[in-house]
C-alpha cells in the first residue's frame, strides 16, 4: 500500500481529519509566537543599543509582513526593512525601505542618494525599495519549519545575521548622513 493511501486511511479514522486540521490551522500562530517571544526581544536589545526604533508585524497569513528598524532623524521617510512579500515568511527582502503611503515619503533625489550609496552590493530597486537584496541562501529567504524550531532553540543564531545585515547598512547609511 502506498504512503498517500495510508496517509488517506488514517486521516479518516475516527476525527485523526479534524485533530489534523486544527493543528495546521495553529502551525501560523506558533509561528508568529515564535518570532514575538524568541527572536523579538533579541531584535530589540539589538535596536536599543544602536538608538533604533524596531517597527514589525509579523502576522503569517499576510503579505508585507516583517521587521523595520528606523531612526527618529530619518524623519519617518524610511527605514530598514526585513520584509516577507509573500505570506507565511516566504520571499523575504532587506533593504532601505520607504516607508508607506500613497507616494513614497523620500524624494526622487533621496532615493537616488540611498541607491547611490549602496551601489556596490548586491542590488535592486522598486518604488518602495531605493534598495533592496535578498540571502544568497534560500534558507533565509523562505523561512520553513525547520528555520523556526532553530529559532526557537537558538534565537541567537538567526538575531545574529539579521542584527550583522542591519548594522551593514546602518553604516552605510550613517556615512551618507554624516
Amino acid at each position: 500500500m502506498s504512503r498517500a493511501i495510508d496517509m488517506e486511511k488514517f486521516l479518516m479514522y475516527d476525527k485523526n481529519l479534524i485533530a489534523a486540521e486544527t493543528l495546521c490551522n495553529e502551525i501560523g500562530n506558533t509561528k508568529e509566537k515564535i518570532l514575538e517571544e524568541k527572536l523579538l526581544p533579541l531584535l530589540e536589545k539589538f535596536a536599543k543599543s544602536k538608538e533604533l526604533i524596531l517597527d514589525f508585524d509579523v502576522s503569517f497569513s499576510k503579505r508585507f509582513s516583517g521587521f523595520f528598524f528606523a531612526r527618529s532623524s530619518w524623519n519617518k521617510k524610511y527605514n530598514i526593512g526585513f520584509e516577507f512579500q509573500k505570506k507565511d515568511y516566504k520571499n523575504l527582502v532587506f533593504g532601505i525601505h520607504l516607508i508607506d503611503g500613497n507616494e513614497p515619503s523620500a524624494t526622487k533625489k533621496e532615493q537616488e542618494l540611498l541607491h547611490k550609496q549602496f551601489s556596490d552590493l548586491k542590488k535592486d530597486k522598486t518604488k518602495w525599495w531605493p534598495w533592496w537584496s535578498s540571502f544568497d541562501d534560500d534558507e533565509y529567504n523562505n523561512w520553513s519549519s525547520e528555520l523556526f524550531i532553530r529559532i526557537y532553540n537558538n534565537p541567537k543564531e538567526i538575531s545574529e545575521i539579521i542584527i550583522k545585515t542591519t548594522s551593514e547598512i546602518l553604516e552605510k547609511i550613517d556615512n551618507l548622513t554624516s
